[in-house]
């Protein structure tokens, strides 16, 4: 009689019918599709979302001479010179600057990307982690269903995390703070001034690679 006995494991195994892919081979590629897309959304470091070009330059770095700044939704980081190459160049070995006066900067559409952007994270690493657990559980089409409701949740949450480059530092004719102050409260630039321009840059454009790869898999 002892020997017939399950042992705990035993138990928990038969209990949650675990198995090795008990799915097939074919679920491994919506899988694969979202765990790529999950390390396309946080292979950033934070401060290389944009290519920000124009008066906004010089109001972050005090400078003229600085041609661009390659900024992010909480920090940027500034260029340098290089005599030899004769060219600007960013050291990215060099840690991210954080902004100085963040709170005139952050308005609405730069507060709503950082969330969409957090939102898109958690919940595309949540589902990621949960469809792993298919190669050794058997899941329910409920589950998958709600798998695929959590996917179409993140790519849609990072594809609307672009408006950050609806935010006024994008178009402000602006080259110091106090300006940029002013003429948010405003609302409007000198039509005659040069604006500022914001370019895709390697966060915006992981992004991008994120949105396609989640959506492909919530589509599988």
């Amino acid at each position: 009689m002892v020997g017939n006995k399950k042992s705990t494991l035993t138990k928990l195994v038969d209990y949650y019918n675990i198995r090795i892919m008990p799915h097939g081979g074919p679920v491994l590629y919506p899988i694969i599709l979202v765990t790529l897309g999950w390390i396309a959304a946080i292979a950033h470091d934070g401060c290389d979302f944009a290519r920000v070009t124009g008066p906004a330059a010089e109001l972050l770095t005090g400078s003229p001479a600085v041609p661009y700044v390659d900024c992010g939704m909480a920090a940027y980081r500034v260029p340098g010179f290089y005599p030899a190459a004769n060219s600007w160049r960013v050291a990215y070995s060099e840690e991210c600057l954080s902004y100085a006066y963040i709170e005139v900067l952050a308005d609405r559409p730069w507060v709503s990307a950082e969330w969409l952007n957090f939102l898109s994270i958690i919940v595309g690493g949540g589902t990621t982690m949960f469809l792993w657990s298919a190669t050794c559980l058997t899941l329910r089409p409920n589950s998958w269903r709600a798998a695929g409701v959590g996917l179409m949740l993140s790519w849609i949450c990072q594809v609307c995390s672009l408006v950050w480059f609806y935010t006024d530092l994008c178009s402000t004719s602006s080259r110091n703070i106090q300006e940029f102050a002013v003429s948010r409260q405003n609302s409007n630039n000198s039509e005659n001034s040069e604006t500022s321009s914001c370019y895709l840059y390697f966060g915006s454009k992981c992004v991008i690679t994120s949105s396609c790869l989640w959506f492909l898999a919530s589509i599988y």
